[in-house]
């Protein structure tokens, strides 16, 4: 089976193995939720996992949304908190352990991304204060070049805020011919 195949080939990352991000597609709705139980049955507890929903029910029905965080908790899993400018729904508040995954969608640079993530900062402050541990905050552009400028900016931001472990981005000189490390 593939997804035994994909883990098996990431566990080998070993301590350099953050969170597995995992997309669902826009039409899963509440009804699929048997369908996301058997798959996290199947998958490797050892393996962190967080899941993004994007369909709207999941959002506006309080009961749909516990029911979601019950399946979430029993497999010991994480909620995908999306933040994008034009889906504020998708903008929960789920943080379902000592971790929390934020998937940041930018508007092009536009100065309400700025302004989102001064928001996050003051947010993430907060919750490592309440007992979080760790968070994976993964910025996202319309242009991806522009991603690293968003997560060099949340990353000061935090740095003027609160002591944190940051692990990048490392932004280098155009001018130096050598690959960056995913590491």
């Amino acid at each position: 089976n593939l997804t035994q195949q994909f883990c098996q080939a990431i566990e080998g990352l070993g301590d350099k193995l953050g969170v597995c991000f995992m997309q669902l597609p826009p039409h899963f709705s509440p009804q699929h939720l048997p369908i996301l139980e058997q798959f996290l049955r199947r998958f490797p507890e050892k393996i962190p996992l967080a899941i993004e929903l994007r369909h709207y029910e999941w959002f506006n029905n309080k009961k749909n949304a516990e029911n979601y965080l019950d399946v979430l908790h029993r497999f010991s899993k994480f909620a995908v908190i999306t933040d994008v400018a034009g889906r504020r729904d998708v903008l929960h508040q789920f943080v379902t352990g000592k971790t929390a995954v934020i998937r940041f969608v930018g508007n092009g640079l536009h100065p309400t991304d700025y302004g989102r993530i001064d928001a996050w900062v003051l947010r993430l402050k907060e919750w490592f204060s309440m007992g979080l541990h760790e968070v994976y905050f993964f910025t996202h552009e319309p242009d991806s070049t522009d991603a690293p400028i968003l997560a060099k900016y949340l990353e000061d931001k935090i740095k003027e805020n609160f002591e944190a472990i940051l692990r990048g981005p490392r932004i280098l000189d155009d001018n130096v011919e050598k690959q960056i490390s995913l590491f």
